[in-house]
């Protein structure tokens, strides 16, 4: 019988093998371990390089979503559209195939021709071409060129609202207006496509092909507040009084003071400063439509609108400068000092208050602070502290001058006369759908302050109202069958040198209908309107065509008589 003694070194032998074994192994996994190591650390790098010698990969956002107005019609969509791309390094007669886009893309050759020898691996061409257009580049099957569905912003009607909706650039962004305030609620998901090549680079088909985004993850739809009947009667009419004021341009806007709802917002060209929403990027000064404020303070701390105050027949001197009036008005009650908008009337009544008590008033209407308007760039005004005004600065500043704020603004103080006394929050946007249906905001009554209560309100109210009567400065703002009240004012501009323009004027009239419980405000301003500077005579007739369509839209009741 053989043992394993009867071998000798035999265990020595067993030892050596186990020992190489484990020493080829280690190296194995050690090595396999490394080379795993080093792709995580890499993978990123060769993930892009992968990439770039296997795919073109095309970039964008998907589907966008819409901007509505609140009866939910569409004012910007996205539109599908197709978008050429080439890819140089892939390209083979560059010539030819530059004078075949060149013909079926309507561009120059020498331009398509210096984009095929950009050392970039991918180039777009032309961007949102129509679909028709981009058919034919495929038909034409040209190696290294390819189309990209991509979704092309669109308003429905062109001119309407646009202040408002906004512009994208071209990569669909949002710049301006809803667009920008709203890009990321508006914008889809950002999805890629890759265009496959082989190992050695070259493509995988005769031409690259086609890329197409996945319709998932499409943006939330914006629904606003803009009523598109009375936005459509605002820009009109807008347009019209600019053109008979001959008037550098104009804001209309158009309020709900119950729950401070923008129903129309229109603007023609730009007020001062060409700001794309001059509406709350751009403060003017409100001129003698601030008289409506200040007799509501007044009113607040028991002015008797019975008592008279005598207007010093148009001129009244002051330490610092001269306070005039259009007419040698000499005594008037309180209750015409409105009526008859006398600035000396008015500045007799802010140094009544005095400066300190004024400035406050102002602050609680809003002046000094931005309304939190969902609007991009949204400026707050100037409102100077009580210190700073003196004798002189007080007496204009009764009347409008000294001061600034934004339309918006202005129109968010008159809704707090109309609504019994609440200031509000502005709201533009109504509510936020996702792509699906599913409600994801809503917007809701947003009470600032109280600035009056309900009884001056009224009272406010019954004195604007006399305002567009025979014998006030606005009868033209008068519509059959509903009564109306407001007021006119006619504001300088600033000099850009110091001081104010010599014939710079901007005529404003701001009012609401009816003036029992209002349902509307409709603030109109034009710029540098060269028939008149007066509030009354231009802007006034702008605000009647609007409201006589609105108080219609808005089914507001028609008063037998009623502003007749």
């Amino acid at each position: 019988m053989v043992t394993p003694s009867a071998f000798p070194g035999s265990r020595g032998m067993r030892i050596r093998i186990v020992v190489v074994h484990a020493i080829v192994f280690g190296g194995c996994w050690i090595a396999l371990v490394a080379r795993a190591t080093t792709l995580a650390a890499f993978e990123p790098a060769l993930r892009e390089l992968g990439e770039t010698q296997s795919a073109g990969v095309v970039t964008w956002d998907d589907r966008r979503g819409a901007i509505r107005d609140r009866q939910g019609n569409s004012l910007a969509v996205s539109v599908e559209s197709d978008s050429v791309f080439i890819r140089p390094f892939d390209v083979g007669d560059r010539e030819a195939t530059a004078g075949l886009l060149a013909q079926t893309l309507g561009l120059p050759a020498e331009e398509v021709l210096g984009r095929l020898v950009s050392p970039r691996s991918f180039v777009w061409v032309k961007r949102f071409t129509s679909l028709a257009e981009g058919a034919r580049v495929r038909a034409l099957r040209l190696r290294g060129v390819g189309t990209a569905s991509e979704a092309r912003r669109a308003v429905t009607r062109a001119g309407f609202a646009d202040a408002v909706i906004g512009s994208v650039t071209v990569d669909g962004v949002g710049a301006s207006g809803i667009e920008q305030r709203f890009d990321p609620e508006l914008r889809g998901k950002r999805v890629r496509a890759a265009v496959l090549r082989d190992a050695r680079g070259t493509p995988m088909a005769s031409r690259v092909g086609d890329a197409r985004a996945p319709a998932i993850a499409a943006g939330s739809d914006v629904t606003l507040t803009i009523d598109g009947e009375i936005q459509f009667a605002a820009e009109e009419a807008l347009r019209e009084g600019v053109k008979a004021a001959t008037a550098k341009g104009g804001i209309a806007i158009v309020v709900d003071p119950g729950s401070g709802a923008i129903l129309a917002l229109a603007e023609r060209s730009a007020m001062p400063g060409g700001t794309r929403i001059a509406a709350v990027q751009t403060p003017i000064e409100p001129g003698s439509t601030l008289k409506a404020l200040l007799f509501g303070l007044a009113l607040s701390t028991g002015l008797d609108v019975r008592e008279t105050v005598f207007c010093e027949r148009g001129e009244m001197p002051l330490s610092g400068g001269v306070v005039r009036d259009d007419h040698r008005f000499g005594w008037l009650t309180w209750a015409d000092v409105l009526k008859l908008s006398s600035n000396i009337g008015a500045a007799k009544l802010g140094r009544r208050m005095g400066a300190e008590r004024f400035v406050s008033g102002l602050a609680a209407f809003g002046f000094g602070a931005a309304t939190d308007v969902d609007l991009p760039g949204e400026v707050a005004g100037s409102l100077r502290a009580a210190r700073d005004w003196g004798e002189f600065g007080l007496a204009t500043a009764s009347f409008g001058q000294g001061i600034s704020a934004t339309p918006v603004q202005l129109m968010m103080a008159f809704s707090a006369i109309a609504n019994g006394g609440e200031l509000l929050t502005p709201q533009i946007v109504a509510r936020i759908d996702s792509a699906a249906g599913e409600r994801l905001w809503a917007s809701s009554r947003r009470v600032v302050r109280r600035v009056l209560s309900a009884d001056v309100a009224r009272e406010l109210r019954r004195l604007l109202a006399r305002v567009v009567e025979q014998g006030g400065t606005a009868p033209a703002a008068r519509v059959r069958g509903v009564p109306v009240a407001g007021k006119t004012g006619t504001s300088q501009k600033p000099d850009p040198e110091g001081g104010y323009s010599s014939d710079g004027r901007i005529a404003s009239f701001v009012g609401f209908a009816p003036v029992v419980e209002p349902k509307l405000v409709v603030g109109i301003w034009l710029d540098e309107p060269q028939k008149s500077p007066y509030g009354g005579v231009v802007a006034a007739p702008v605000f009647a065509k609007i409201v006589e369509v609105a108080a219609r839209v808005l089914a507001v009741p028609v008063v037998p008589g009623g502003g007749d």
